[in-house]
């Protein structure tokens, strides 16, 4: 009986300063005013990124001016680094429409060979 109390004891001490700790992180981010993303918001960001690089790869073989997207796709990112993931997502979103929207690039002849010199 008295093993049992002395394995107990500090296993209760150690859930206790889990749950403090967690309360007082949640309180802290709450104080920051920082949202803490949810499961869907992170699942959504990951399906509009593979949508992205999906649509990126379609549009850059095919010759179409990528530029607007992947600007705002720089952004996005920059938006999810800063913990902001709403934001960063809806970046995503106008950076998939950019592709969408994408128009093509003129066709450019073939460069000639080069000669090497001298000869």
């Amino acid at each position: 009986m008295e093993t049992k109390k002395i394995i107990l004891g500090p296993i209760l001490i150690i859930i206790g300063a889990l749950i403090l700790a967690g309360c007082t992180f949640k309180v802290e981010i709450e104080r920051r005013g920082e949202p803490t993303p949810t499961v869907e918001i992170m699942q959504e960001l990951r399906e509009r990124i593979e949508e992205f690089h999906r649509l990126l790869g379609e549009k850059l073989v095919q010759g179409y001016d990528v530029s607007q997207a992947l600007e705002l796709n720089r952004q996005s990112m920059e938006a999810a680094g800063a913990g902001d993931e709403k934001r960063a997502l809806e970046l995503l979103e106008l950076a998939i429409e950019a592709l969408k929207k994408a128009k093509k690039l003129p066709e450019r002849p073939p460069f000639p060979p080069i000669q090497p010199p001298g000869r």
